[in-house]
């Protein structure tokens, strides 16, 4: 009898572990994030996409759907915290509580300094799948993120502190080091400016070329050309409408929305040979 109670528990023990081997780790604190930074690095070219409410190929009934996409040819990456930069924030295998180092302060104050106007704090945690099953909760990355968060909280306003995650597969010999997965970077992230990993939306009022709040674009657009001053970089510029009037008039709409951030750059020095 003991035998057979004991064979029962075994194989109730394996079944349970193949169950858990198929757990799939989320990457995101943010469910309508469209991110896949779980298999890709991070990308952090601005590319500027302005809601419209036309376009004959895209059809966005929205009012509010973005209408303008900048793409970037020579991808070189924004303003982002290396793993090294970070290496003030170590953490455990398997553990969420942050160690932090003698310069973790400094750190932490060059980062609060380094924000803009309008701009986001993104913090970012790796994390290695085998982990989750250790820690047998919620996704340990945003875990991470979040505990970290507190700690810049101090000196950020917490609405403007983001957090996500990235997962990572291979944990070869990870498991007995101090683990340096931090990154950060600063992000515009607003009603009317949404900078996303390979894209920026800008918003339109429905049916016009004028934006709904200059200021916050007009942060954008500074932030932008600034960096595109330190770059060779190419822009590509795509002005969308819903499809609510004629392919004409559409076309007309969403070509003036992308020339009014063209000029936009132009009026800061960058050629409009890049763009």
């Amino acid at each position: 009898m003991r035998v057979l109670i004991f064979l029962i528990w075994l194989t109730l023990g394996v079944v349970y572990g193949l169950i858990w081997m198929q757990r799939k780790p989320c990457c995101d604190s943010n469910a309508s994030s469209t991110s896949s930074s779980n298999t890709k690095p991070i990308s952090t070219t601005p590319l500027l996409i302005v809601p419209s409410e036309s376009n004959s190929n895209v059809a966005t009934p929205s009012e509010s759907s973005p209408s303008l996409t900048t793409h970037r040819d020579n991808i070189s990456p924004t303003k982002i915290s290396t793993i090294e930069d970070a290496g003030c924030v170590l953490f455990r295998w398997g553990q969420s509580d942050p160690i932090l180092k003698p310069c973790f302060e400094a750190f932490k104050d060059s980062i609060t300094k380094s924000i803009r106007a309008g701009q986001t704090l993104e913090l970012i945690n790796e994390y290695y799948e085998q982990e989750n099953q250790v820690m047998a909760s919620a996704n340990i990355g945003i875990i991470r993120s979040a505990k970290l968060k507190e700690l810049f909280s101090k000196n950020i306003n917490p609405d403007n502190i983001k957090l996500r995650s990235i997962a990572r597969s291979d944990s070869t010999g990870k498991k007995d080091r101090l683990l340096y997965t931090l990154h950060t970077r600063q992000i515009f992230m607003n009603d009317q400016v949404k900078e996303l990993d390979n894209k920026t939306l800008i918003y339109f009022k429905y049916a016009s070329n004028q934006h709904e709040n200059d200021i916050l674009v007009n942060q954008y657009i500074d932030d932008l050309a600034e960096k595109l001053k330190n770059t060779k970089d190419v822009i590509k510029v795509v002005g969308h409408t819903d499809d609510d009037a004629t392919a004409e008039h559409n076309l007309t709409l969403g070509l003036r929305r992308a020339q009014l951030i063209k000029d936009l750059l132009i009026a800061r020095g960058i050629k409009a040979s890049r763009i």
